[in-house]
């Protein structure tokens, strides 16, 4: 189905485009994979991420009793082989980031973001890029049962959190944390650093193009799709109506000594004629009637 086809499209673009973490823009300090797991990391880590707290976050962030710390569980770092297979992309990578806070006494508490995926390194990408696990697999996983129902467990359990990052781990990269190795990479282990994920500006778009997706499939009775994307997946706009006569009617016009000018008619005329499934963008700098026309 063609209308299909265009959604899928049009949300894998979406979230080629999210913002990903950069390795080089933080300082990460080895730590025990166990020690996270338990949810209490030991006493002179604690302390040292507390201080570089002191310079990457702001006066007020640091007036609460917890620090954000992203979790690497795996830092992928390019061997430099001899011959053949030489990997062409030197940066190391970090396939998943597990946002959290971090108290005094070291212990780990989960927040209200979900781990994030480095999109850079799941299939399909152009060229020679080297992936590590795919898009397909991301969303298989993410749309089950399993993490689609255990969303609320993760944000307020730690065990539950950490139980989910590795079931993640499984499903798109096939390995433990620990045990993900792709060739001419080293894993340097698990990781963390003082900082916080970037904003997740698409999460309530994506989820717009989700359910359409599931309402479209739905079997027997599968949604009609709105009027807007109707129109906007169209292979030809339908043909206009003439122009309404809101001139003549003098429309919005204050008396004859204000008449609307000719930008001012052609908003109001495109107002009247907007049908079902269209939007009308009406664009004008301050004090031109922009609020009025509403």
């Amino acid at each position: 189905m063609q209308l299909l086809a265009l959604l899928h499209y049009w949300r894998a673009s979406l979230l080629d485009g999210q913002r990903h973490l950069d390795w080089q823009a933080v300082t990460a300090r080895p730590c025990a994979a166990e020690a996270v797991a338990a949810g209490l990391l030991p006493p002179d880590l604690t302390r040292a991420l507390w201080e570089d707290a002191e310079t990457a976050l702001s006066r007020d962030e640091l007036k609460a009793a917890t620090r954000p710390v992203l979790i690497l569980p795996a830092v992928l770092t390019p061997r430099l082989d001899h011959g053949s297979g030489i990997v062409r992309d030197h940066r190391r990578r970090v396939p998943v980031w597990v946002p959290a806070l971090l108290d005094g006494e070291g212990r780990l508490t989960p927040t209200q973001a979900d781990p994030l995926i480095d999109r850079d390194i799941l299939a399909p990408l152009g060229g020679d890029a080297v992936t590590f696990g795919s898009v397909t697999a991301q969303d298989a996983f993410l749309g089950s049962a399993e993490a689609v129902n255990g969303a609320r467990d993760r944000r307020q359990s730690w065990s539950a959190l950490w139980t989910h990052v590795g079931r993640l781990f499984e499903a798109v990269f096939q390995a433990a944390p620990s045990a993900m190795g792709p060739p001419h990479y080293t894993n340097d282990g698990c990781q963390i650093c003082i900082g916080r994920p970037p904003i997740d500006a698409i999460r309530n778009v994506a989820g717009l193009y989700d359910a359409l997706i599931t309402g479209l499939n739905r079997k027997p009775d599968p949604i009609a799709p709105p009027p807007l994307l109707q129109r906007l997946t169209a292979d030809a706009p339908p043909p206009r109506p003439a122009p309404a006569d809101a001139g003549r009617r003098h429309l919005a016009q204050m008396d004859a000594r204000h008449p609307l000018n000719p930008g001012q008619r052609e908003a109001l005329r495109g107002a009247l004629d907007t049908r079902p499934g269209e939007i009308t963008a009406i664009n004008g700098p301050p004090g031109t009637g922009k609020t009025t026309l509403l």
